[in-house]
Order: structure tokens, then sequence, then C-alpha cells
């Protein structure tokens, strides 16, 4: 569970945990 949470500009499943809050 990296990429996911390393998503480049895509919201993973958490937006939250996501550098980008924004879907």
């Amino acid at each position: 569970a990296s990429t996911r949470w390393s998503a480049p500009g895509c919201a993973p499943a958490s937006p939250r945990r996501s550098t980008r809050s924004s879907t």
C-alpha cells in the first residue's frame, strides 16, 4: 500500500491521507 498512498496526481482510496485532498 505504498503506491496507493503515494499517488502522483490521483486521489487514492483515502483522499484524507493523500497529498491532494481534492477529489
